[in-house]
């Protein structure tokens, strides 16, 4: 008769094959993307993305690490601004910009080195609506299985898009006109 660390092993063994099975049937590209309506023109919301340095006042991955280290690299907007990064909550890596389309349009480039390796896209799309902008903020990447294994246990969409949500939240109270109070 087997023993018991046998039984238990073939059960182990038999979970990490479920695991692995339902991690394979995953996309393999993932995206996460999340949009706001702002009242303010898109020229004016454009250079508050297209800065890094005006960007990180209001990117909730900048404020979830405030004793990270982080320096600016190359000029402070377009094509090749870079912002490296490496904290204990945030990772680490480097963020640069890979195109710009003022006032539409930039993309960007997320290379992580820190929990884990990723070469991600991120966009952001401004598009105007009536009197405000539609912000979108969208990222994807390759997930390989290891990051689809992750993600059968953790929902990315929903991790990393309350920080999209958050971000655009305070971008759209930069970005806004203060409201005048009528006076008496």
């Amino acid at each position: 008769m087997p023993s018991v660390w046998i039984w238990i092993t073939i059960v182990v063994l038999a979970m990490l094959g479920v695991w692995i099975v339902l991690a394979r049937q995953r996309p393999d590209i993932f995206r996460v993307t999340r949009s706001i309506e702002i009242d303010a023109p898109r020229e004016a919301i454009y250079p508050m993305i297209a800065d890094l340095k005006i960007m990180n006042t209001w990117n909730e991955f900048a404020f979830r690490d405030a004793e990270g280290k982080g320096h600016y690299k190359g000029a402070a907007q377009g094509v090749g601004a870079m912002y490296a990064f490496d904290g204990r909550k945030s990772g680490a890596g480097i963020i640069s910009v890979t195109e710009v389309t003022p006032p539409q349009s930039l993309v960007m480039r997320l290379q992580m080195t820190k929990p884990m390796a990723c070469d991600n896209r991120i966009d952001f799309t401004l598009v105007s609506d009536g009197n405000g902008t539609i912000v979108t903020w969208a990222m994807e990447g390759r997930a390989p299985l290891y990051a689809k294994m992750i993600q059968t246990v953790f929902n990315m969409d929903r991790m990393v898009g309350r920080d999209f949500e958050t971000g655009l939240k305070r971008l759209k109270g930069l970005a806004e006109p203060e409201r005048a109070e009528p006076r008496d």
